[in-house]
């Protein structure tokens, strides 16, 4: 379930009622009316605290519900409506309620947009959010709204931890470096965590840069080893870069070094087989090629290896993995084209 249907469905909880003096329906919700009339026998007037905490949901729930500016003004002149809201959100919160906790805070923020408010909206989204994905977006939503009070840094720390559960790194980094210029700390764990984001954000871009730029990868991704000494997978990365740079000889002394630290990596043992094979070295590239296919069944590798049969004058296994190619995914083009060479035999 999504945000919207959550608090839709909580809408529904609530009555809209015409009352004496006011232009607008005001909300209050269903299971307060028939707790009170089953305690009590009845009920001759419903307690304007229970329109008041309605209408708090409501801000809550859905900004553009055509009354808010009616419930805002209302709100704004009730001596007390606030503080009355603040007790009422502690009870929900203590009482493990805390979607209705935030929706009465959410509320609250409409009308005190305060540091202390936004401090306590967070708390109950990180809550909600350890115990539901689905808040995650609510949460960043909230934070950029928190961003608008002037000198809060607050929420650029709980941003950067938030978008580096998404792998987003490079808007982490943002964060948490806005937030130390604001705040002026010189914590070394939120300096380390700021360091490890801005790592982790070079691993990502040199990724992106492989084929692109495979120079500017290596720039990235190489100074990288030391922080990172026991990733295979980026010493695999180096090795491709310097394959597309058809700088062999390097890509290979990289991907060995994968290799020791992680034997089973098919990705590699594939490289291998692909520098080899750009080096003239066909029967080496098969060795590594054959060992990459039984792993993964790939129609990608298994086309590397007709290639090189094809190179070595080998056509009766160049055909018979071209078959198998085939049955794994006719479509592909380079099937296609290997299949016409072929015919030519």
């Amino acid at each position: 379930m999504d945000i919207k249907s959550l608090f839709s469905d909580k809408l529904d909880k609530f009555v809209f009622l015409k009352i004496s003096g006011e232009e607008a329906y005001l909300p209050v919700k269903s299971t307060e009316i028939i707790k009170d009339i089953k305690e009590k026998g009845g009920l001759e007037k419903i307690p304007f605290s229970y329109f008041l905490y309605g209408m708090f949901f409501i801000l809550g729930a859905d900004e553009k519900f055509s009354y808010t500016d009616d419930y805002m003004r209302i709100i704004a002149r009730t001596e007390g409506s606030t503080r009355f809201i603040k007790g009422k959100i502690a009870e929900e919160i203590k009482q493990g309620n805390f979607e209705d906790g935030y929706v009465l805070l959410k509320g609250l923020s409409q009308i005190e947009k305060s540091e202390d408010v936004f401090d306590k909206l967070i708390m109950v989204l990180e809550e909600l959010r350890s115990r539901n994905s689905v808040f995650a977006e609510e949460e960043i939503a909230m934070l950029e709204k928190a961003k608008e009070i002037q000198g809060y840094y607050k929420p650029y720390f709980y941003e950067a931890v938030l978008r580096r559960e998404t792998k987003d790194y490079e808007g982490a980094l943002k964060a948490i470096s806005r937030y130390i210029e604001m705040s002026g700390t010189t914590d070394r764990e939120v300096i380390g965590f700021r360091d490890d984001l801005s790592k982790s954000a070079d691993y990502e871009k040199g990724k992106e840069l492989i084929y692109d730029d495979p120079k500017g990868a290596l720039k990235l991704l190489i100074p990288l080893t030391d922080a990172f000494p026991e990733d295979a997978t980026l010493l695999y990365y180096i090795g491709v870069c310097y394959r597309v740079l058809e700088n062999h000889e390097k890509s290979i002394y990289y991907l060995n070094q994968a290799l020791e630290l992680d034997n089973d990596l098919v990705q590699v043992v594939n490289e291998l087989g692909i520098n080899y094979a750009s080096m003239g070295d066909c029967e080496t590239a098969v060795s590594y090629l054959r060992k990459a296919f039984e792993a993964t069944k790939s129609v990608e590798i298994c086309t590397n290896l007709v290639m090189c049969y094809l190179e070595m004058g080998n056509m009766e296994d160049a055909k018979s993995h071209l078959a198998l190619a085939e049955k794994l995914d006719p479509e592909d083009e380079i099937v296609q084209e290997l299949k016409k060479h072929l015919t030519q035999y």
